[in-house]
């Protein structure tokens, strides 16, 4: 399959944002803006003085996913395959536009308990928004990936960051009685005077994920998200026999990254118990045959509710099972030219560039001068941190 994609000139490249792994999907002829833009390549004018491109002259929309895999498996290579669907689709439609897919390598369980995959995703949005620009950037997920995008969207809204877990426990033990949804701590003095508590960051500086001033992306895309860390959720009975994940495998996963229940209430965790007012664009889907359905239809029309744009879209798929779109059938082929339009909808006001941006063109004079050259021959400064390598039912 690889070889296959390699064939129709395609291409991959790892790297690290904010220590998070990270594979790049898109066109052998975008590559090199690529790395231009996340400064994985050193651009020098004849005097040998390092130039930042402008990331407003680059017409490249940049969707960064989340694989699923219940917090407890899945990779950046597993998910390498949506990553080229996002760019086949982008790059054959009528109206055809770049699209470079960020497969986002985020720490799993149990190694890496709650919260560690939001601070990942948060990391990792923050890094790439403040290379390329939030309004050129989505973020897409499928089942434990589509949680985490709403996670992070909820942390980045309400500027919360996420800190040593201990102290996220003893926060909700402590306001046990209170809606989890709606709890924000300002900074508590400890003995060891570090400030260690899901903080508020306009009352912190200089934290892991200070969130001062966040800026949102343009868009999101929920495919079959996994809404509940919870032992106690309920899944559809009905589809029980249809789908093909089932409730205990979610509850293992789930209790494998958040063992204690009374943190797997927390919204960061259980995003179905978070409120979803002042989110950017959503496109919510779900199979009908799958488990998660009515919690998604829940969400959806929660999602609907305190949107005041009619920002929110939701369709669920008709024989459908969970994460569909991993199987790459003719309804799944439909949803990514549903994802593509809706991403052009929400980043195309960002698109300003003029054709012939001499900075981004691998042969440009004044990049000359570059620190080391890689394996594919690309050059690129010696501190670059690279990794080795059916139809629908009606729309509600």
């Amino acid at each position: 399959v690889n070889k296959r994609w390699e064939n129709e000139g395609y291409t991959t490249f790892d790297y690290k944002a904010d220590g998070v792994s990270c594979r790049a999907v898109c066109k052998k002829e975008l590559e090199y803006e690529a790395k231009v833009l996340l400064e994985l390549i050193t651009v020098t004018t004849p005097e040998n003085k390092a130039v930042r491109p402008d990331p407003k002259s680059s017409k490249i929309r940049w969707i960064l996913q989340h694989h699923g895999g219940g917090y407890t498996s899945g990779t950046r290579i597993s998910g390498q395959p949506v990553g080229h669907h996002f760019c086949e689709h982008a790059s054959q439609r009528g109206k055809p536009y770049p699209v470079v897919t960020v497969i986002v390598d985020y720490g799993l369980a149990p190694e890496k308990q709650w919260p560690g995959a939001v601070v990942d995703a948060i990391k990792c949005f923050k890094f790439h928004s403040a290379k390329v620009g939030a309004n050129k950037l989505v973020l897409a997920g499928e089942s434990a990936g589509g949680g985490l995008v709403l996670c992070t969207l909820l942390a980045l809204r309400d500027d919360l960051i996420c800190l040593e877990r201990e102290h996220l426990k003893e926060l909700i033990e402590r306001n046990a009685n209170k809606d989890p949804a709606c709890e924000t701590e300002r900074n508590v003095d400890v003995k060891d005077n570090k400030e260690k508590k899901y903080v508020h960051t306009n009352s912190q500086k200089g934290n892991v994920l200070n969130a001062d001033n966040n800026e949102m992306p343009a868009a999101a895309l929920v495919f079959s998200p996994m809404l509940s860390c919870m032992q106690d959720t309920k899944y559809c009975t009905v589809n029980a026999s249809l789908d093909l994940i089932t409730a205990q495998a979610v509850k293992t996963s789930a209790r494998a990254y958040v063992p204690d229940q009374n943190l797997a209430k927390h919204p960061l965790a259980s995003p179905i118990n978070g409120e979803f007012h002042d989110l950017p664009p959503l496109l919510i889907t779900a199979g009908d045959t799958e488990i998660f359905l009515p919690l998604i239809e829940k969400f959806a029309d929660s999602a609907k509710e305190h949107s005041s744009h009619n920002h929110v879209h939701f369709r669920s798929f008709k024989g459908c099972h969970h994460s569909f779109q991993l199987d790459y059938c003719d309804t799944s082929k439909l949803l990514y030219e549903w994802a593509i339009d809706f991403i052009d909808e929400h980043t195309s006001n960002s698109i300003k560039a003029q054709p012939g941006d001499s900075v981004f063109k691998p042969n440009n004079p004044s990049s000359d001068g570059l620190a080391s050259v890689s394996s594919a021959g690309t050059k690129v400064p010696a501190t670059a941190s690279l990794d080795d390598p059916t139809p629908f039912m009606d729309e509600s």
